[in-house]
Parts: C-alpha cells; structure tokens; sequence
C-alpha cells in the first residue's frame, strides 16, 4: 500500500497541530495504480500523541507498536530500518519504502513538541516551524503558494487565542484551503481530512470533509 500522504504539520510554542489526507493508493509489486479511492485515517495514536508519516502505509503502522510500547523515540531509526527491510521481503523492492519517514507527536515541559524521524536520525521541530511533506515527483507548492505562505505567517501559540474553538477554526479554515487547491491541482491527494490539535491541556482530532460545492 503506496501512502501518497500530503501531510501538514506546524509545531507553535505550546502546541502543535498535524493534518494527513485520507487517500491510501493500492498498487502491485510493479507499482501500477489498481484503486485510486481507498480511505483510511493516517494519524495514529499513542500515549504521548500521535504518529503518521510519509512513505509505505503499512511500515508507518506497523512502527506505532513501539511508541505504544513505551520505547523511547531516540530508538525509533533502527527499527524503522528494520521495518523497511521486513517490508522488502514481502513486497519486494519499492521507492515507497525508501522514502518512508514518521512524524511523531510527543509531551515535553515545553508543552507538546514534533519530531522526525528517519532511518538515520531524529530531529525534533523547532517552534515556529511548518512541515509540508508531499512524495510524488510534483511541484505542489506552486499550487498553493499563497496559502501556504499565509499560514507559515501565521503560526501563533494556543494561548494567544481566546477560547479552543477559535485556535480549532482559525488552523482549519487554513488548512481546509490548502487540501482543496491541492486536490484541485492533483486527484491523488483528498480534499478531505483529518487534522490532530495537541496542547498540555487539550488533544482532539477532527475530520474536514472540505467537500467544494461549485
């Protein structure tokens, strides 16, 4: 299972929020597109949030039993390796698999913080920073350039909002608009989502059906 994850992820001072598309393509060992319209929620959870990533569908669920297993995150490279190779075996061979890469939500003093996690290393995001993660040989910035650059300007704290209710609509309503030009731009990605909201004292997840009536 080919995860072509169009994946948003923006790490504020004392919150993060994370959205994935809900679009898994099937495809055989010679990665021929059998079924564009299989769905599935890519964000995963565990204790101390929530895991999704970029890359082989199954390799990425298949690394949420460590985390939910108590394994400390500075471990989770060699396993991920680990998985890629198990998945090779099976499926043979697959740029999917290579490329596979995990976001992984964690408590810290500091209030909730990401990290990324490759075979080689973790790398924790810095406050202020927006992920966009997109594995298709597309250039999907030019299709929303203004959106996203909108939103990289306007990466605010939790706090700094009244109520949740308007932290929750203030990111969805933005990021609402980034999966429908995306999925405008190219069919693989879903306009609908799910999007994870993650403070000290606050952790929901919504589903953005986003459906564009002309």
């Amino acid at each position: 299972m080919a995860d072509m994850t169009f994946l948003i992820a923006m790490q504020a001072r004392d919150s993060v929020v994370v959205s994935a598309d809900n679009k898994i393509l099937i495809s055989s060992s010679a990665q021929d597109v059998f079924d564009k319209s299989v769905h599935a929620e890519k964000i995963h959870y565990w204790d101390g949030g929530v895991l999704t990533g970029t890359g082989e569908y199954c390799v990425i669920y298949r690394m949420l039993k460590y985390l939910r297993n108590g394994l400390d995150i500075l471990l989770l490279p060699s396993l991920l390796e680990k998985e890629k190779e198990f998945r090779r075996r099976e499926v043979g061979r697959c740029d999917q698999i290579d490329i596979t890469q995990l976001i992984v939500s964690a408590p810290t003093e500091h209030g909730p913080r990401l990290y990324i996690v490759s075979s080689q290393s973790v790398e924790q995001v810095t406050p202020g920073e927006l992920l966009i993660f997109f594995p298709l040989d597309y250039d999907f910035f030019s299709v929303s350039s203004n959106a996203i650059s909108s939103l990289n300007a306007s990466i605010n704290a939790k706090e700094s909002f009244s109520t949740p209710a308007k932290w929750v609509n203030f990111y969805a309503a933005r990021f609402a608009e980034i999966y429908l030009l995306q999925h405008q731009g190219n069919e693989q990605i879903s306009e609908s989502f799910h999007m994870y909201f993650q403070a000290s004292d606050f952790a929901r997840t919504f589903f953005v059906p986003n459906a564009h009536h002309c």
